[in-house]
């Protein structure tokens, strides 16, 4: 490689560091007129892409690299990355996959390639798909295991895939092992606790929720489960207590992107204890909540169908049909599914930043 080359290479690496995107897109197709069969340099041209937000493009830039250097692993787990932002799990699986095949010991790929899968297992509609896609997931998290067995991460999300399959006690067992690998996960204990509760031991369960709120009190869903825990047993003004509660530590009621429905609990149990003008009042801030979600993310059903909860409880029944009859259109058997779907735990991928070369 010439100089020239040499010096843009050190340039780019040090622009993506520093967050200067549009600079190391500039650099990286100098580079490439210099030498266009230098697959990491596609690599980091598709890294520019991908956080200057053009995914697709960026997909596009991993593709030429690998038809440069087809084992080059790097340029497998960023199409991943990219692939997650546009929503097509396949492609973020099969490259997740091929990162895995071309570095077997992988931890990252090994991860969010059971991740990824996970989110397939849980959106399969067909029986024998899902099952297949279990196999190939548990399969990833058990690779990952055995790999880095510090990483307790693998038996959380693989409990979290037995949930899906409804079999709590194995679920909760893996969870529990998750727990004695690491005491202070607030995912294990918000984990342990639905598991709990679905298995009936609701004392265990507020137990757990206490612990994981205690932990990751700016999770709005360990109040929200918490408070439901209360309500069943009457206590309300506890269950109120703690959705204020949750509401000072995140007021804009948003989990990655998600709405928690802190506010429209808080309205809900208001109701219960006979103070509507403050439950009106709850009601429109869940609304704006609802709406932020779903400028996030348009084809968040979760919100749309509570958006249409609200607004039903407002007396707003045209504009609530509408929301009720989006979230119908997203997931059409929403209304079997909803509690899948309600409950569904927030496990993200372990993402590290972009290989940069």
């Amino acid at each position: 490689m010439g100089k020239e080359f040499e010096q843009l290479l050190s340039a780019v690496s040090q622009l993506l560091r520093d967050g200067k995107y549009e600079e190391a897109l500039e650099a990286c197709d100098k580079a490439i007129k210099l030498n266009p069969e230098h697959s990491d340099m596609w690599v980091n041209r598709g890294v520019a892409l991908r956080n200057a937000g053009k995914y697709q493009a960026a997909v596009d830039s991993y593709n030429k690299a690998l038809e440069i250097n087809p084992k080059n692993a790097d340029a497998y787990y960023n199409r991943a990355v990219a692939a997650r932002f546009l929503e097509d799990h396949f492609l973020a699986e099969e490259s997740y996959r091929k990162a895995v095949e071309a570095d077997p010991e992988n931890v990252d790929a090994l991860m969010n390639l059971g991740n990824v899968g996970l989110r397939i297992v849980a959106e399969a509609m067909d029986q024998g798909e899902s099952q297949r896609w279990f196999k190939q997931t548990e399969e990833a998290y058990n690779k990952g295991f055995a790999v880095a067995p510090q990483e307790s991460a693998f038996l959380l999300n693989k409990g979290v895939l037995y949930t899906f399959r409804k079999d709590f006690k194995k679920a909760l067992e893996l969870t529990e092992q998750a727990l004695a690998a690491n005491p202070q996960n607030g995912d294990a204990w918000f984990n342990k606790a639905y598991l709990l509760e679905e298995l009936g031991r609701k004392d265990e369960a507020l137990d757990s929720y206490n612990k994981a709120a205690s932990i990751i009190p700016e999770d709005g869903r360990c109040w929200v489960n918490r408070g439901g825990c209360l309500e069943k047993i009457g206590k309300n003004e506890e269950a109120l207590e703690g959705y204020n509660k949750a509401i000072s530590y995140n007021p804009e009621d948003l989990y990655f992107g998600n709405c928690c429905g802190l506010w429209y609990h808080k309205a809900v149990v208001m109701m219960k204890m006979g103070r509507k003008k403050e439950a009106l009042e709850a009601y429109n801030n869940a609304l704006v909540r609802f709406n932020n979600a779903i400028g996030i993310k348009p084809q968040n059903a979760v919100a749309w169908f509570y958006k249409g909860k609200v607004l039903e409880s407002l007396g707003r029944d045209e504009e609530a049909k509408q929301a009720y009859n989006r979230a119908f259109t997203l997931v059409p058997d929403f209304k079997e599914k909803e509690p899948d779907i309600l409950n569904r735990f927030g496990v993200g991928p372990i993402r590290r930043d972009e290989h940069i070369k």
